[in-house]
């Protein structure tokens, strides 16, 4: 799986960072910048949720048997789907599939299976995930404030003085918003 369309803007923007961080000069930005987008991501690796409408791809084998979970909810829509037939890319139409975006994660269930060429990755999924920023949970907004803190204050893994582990307090309110497939 991969993005096809990133998002345009983050969960927290830079001044609630630098607010939250307490700070208040301007030298920092690029690298606050970049912790946000780190943070981001681990997170999004951390719970298998997706904190702002994303697009992505999902490359699988065969058609889904029964219903299959979308990942990284919550599930926006089914952009497209797509498979290779005789060497040329064919688009299942919309009257082939059902999708459930009101359920977490969303579903999806092929109604009629084409027939398609047996390649690895060729049946395409095409689909939107996410949330606006400003409907982002509030404890993944808190989770990513605090680890951009942390990462910010905590350069070095190691200190003369010590090792410094992610707080607790991160790890607590990621466990509370995981999902897993299984």
């Amino acid at each position: 799986m991969y993005i096809l369309v990133a998002p345009e803007t983050t969960a927290v923007d830079l001044t609630t960072v630098k607010r939250h961080c307490r700070i208040d000069h301007t030298d920092d930005d690029v690298y606050l910048t970049s912790l946000i987008n780190v943070a981001t991501e681990t997170i999004e690796e951390e719970v298998q949720k997706t904190l702002v409408t994303t697009s992505y791809r999902l490359q699988i084998d065969a058609f889904p048997c029964g219903v299959f979970q979308v990942p990284f909810p919550p599930l926006i829509t089914i952009d497209e789907i797509s498979y290779q037939l005789s060497g040329e890319r064919e688009v299942l139409s919309s009257s082939k599939y059902q999708v459930d975006e009101s359920n977490v994660p969303g579903r999806l269930k092929i109604l009629q299976q084409p027939s398609h060429d047996s390649v690895m990755g060729g049946i395409w999924i095409d689909f939107t995930a996410g949330h606006e920023p400003a409907n982002v949970p509030a404890k993944l907004k808190h989770c990513l404030l605090m680890l951009v803190s942390h990462l910010y204050e905590m350069r070095e893994p190691v200190t003369t003085l010590n090792i410094k582990d992610v707080p607790w307090s991160i790890q607590l309110l990621l466990n509370q918003e995981k999902w897993n497939l299984f």
